[in-house]
């Protein structure tokens, strides 16, 4: 018993002394620590393995901590999953904290929901989230913008997006400030572009007073040439509109020198309508200046005599307009152009004479078709008196 006993005082002491250099415990840390290693020249190693071979570890324990060669980090296990800490082996790289700045100066990439069920990340910044969730916000507590991966159901395919996730508008802008926004997306659906607060489904360019609203698509504002397109009811049955608080021109292909069809595909004219065309009728009792949506005037005078104004023949060359009146012995129509002078197209008694003064017969024209020729055309009535920019041409009289 007692040679057993000297052999065990024997080879403590022995084990003592031969990792006295490596292991020391010390008696004034038994209290808190298990082990106290000290040395100024050494250090201790942790199991080193690949990322997959500690994923296979059997009978993990919550703490377990090996070295991750292909991390180049420490890793340990939750009791859960294994979860990476502390810098790389390359000096600098890693998360570091200046200030109230933390910098990641790595040269790879950083993964945010990466590890053992999916890839290394493959950019800069790779956030992997379950369909359905959002990834990255940016909010100031009031105001939050999301991206968000999007599973694909029966209504829609899969999809990724962002957006604002509270009460607020989406403004999309390059090289401006939020004031001179390119693209608004509004909380009620509607699109502007170049203007932030858009009042139509699709709004190009600004918005100014007085401006459109409630259309599909509308460009400028309601005035100094904006325009504006409506489509009302369902799309098969509803009519579409388009609207302009100015002229509005048609240009086809070749400058101009291309055809426009109406209910047809292969027109053959400048304007080729495949069905019926309807034109406003205009119905006046006294003197009337004819407007620009004027084609047809009816006259019904009320008093002996009746003038119609025709606009200026500068502006209006190739206008066609119609002025009917019902045949009246007593009352006249007097149409005269924009100066005041009455044309040959007056309607009113024409009475033709022989040469001895007797009369050979009158007539009244009860319907005549004018058409501007500009300044430079002339027509000739049957007298002989020139008339300037409007001519005749067509006509109805009835001889008395």
């Amino acid at each position: 018993m007692k040679k057993h006993l000297l052999f065990i005082i024997i080879f403590s002491f022995l084990a003592t002394n031969i990792f006295a250099q490596s292991v020391t415990i010390d008696p004034k840390n038994t209290a808190t620590n298990i082990i106290d290693a000290k040395s100024t020249s050494q250090g201790i190693t942790v199991p080193k393995m690949t990322n997959a071979q500690k994923i296979v570890i059997a009978n993990k324990v919550e703490g377990m901590m090996i070295y991750d060669t292909d991390a180049k980090q420490f890793s340990y296990w939750t009791g859960t999953t294994w979860v990476n800490f502390g810098n790389s082996v390359s000096a600098g790289a890693g998360w570091s904290q200046t200030g109230d700045d933390i910098i990641n100066s790595n040269t790879g990439n950083v993964g945010i929901g990466s590890g053992t069920v999916s890839p290394i990340p493959q950019t800069k910044l790779s956030v992997l989230t379950f369909p359905n969730n959002y990834g990255i916000e940016h909010t100031d507590g009031n105001v939050s913008l999301k991206t968000r991966i999007t599973a694909s159901n029966f209504a829609a395919p899969a999809a990724a997006s962002f957006g604002t996730t509270t009460n607020h508008d989406l403004i999309i802008h390059s090289n401006v400030g939020v004031s001179g926004a390119s693209l608004t997306l509004s909380t009620n659906g509607n699109i502007g572009m170049k203007n932030p607060f858009p009042a139509n489904k699709l709004h190009i360019g600004p918005a100014t007073s007085p401006a459109f609203s409630g259309n599909d698509i509308a460009i400028g504002n309601a005035s100094g040439g904006g325009m504006s397109f409506y489509q009302s009811g369902a799309q098969t049955t509803g009519n579409s509109i388009w609207y302009s608080n100015s002229n509005f021109s048609l240009m086809p292909a070749g400058n101009g020198t291309g055809k426009v069809g109406i209910g047809t595909l292969t027109p053959n004219a400048a304007l080729q309508v495949n069905g019926g065309l309807s034109m406003p009728i205009k119905k006046v009792t006294s003197d009337y200046t004819v407007q620009d949506n004027d084609y047809t005037i009816v006259v019904e005078p009320s008093q002996i005599v009746t003038t119609i104004y025709l606009p200026s023949y500068l502006t209006n060359i190739g206008r066609i307009i119609n002025i009917n009146t019902p045949y009246d012995s007593e009352r006249r129509v007097e149409v005269r152009d924009f100066t005041g002078t009455i044309l040959y197209a007056t309607l009113q008694f024409k009475t033709y004479y022989l040469s001895d003064d007797s009369v050979l017969y009158s007539s009244i024209y009860t319907k005549v078709t004018l058409q501007c020729g500009g300044p430079s055309l002339y027509d000739y009535d049957e007298f002989g008196n020139a008339n300037q920019g409007w001519i005749r041409i067509a006509g109805n009289y009835r001889t008395l």
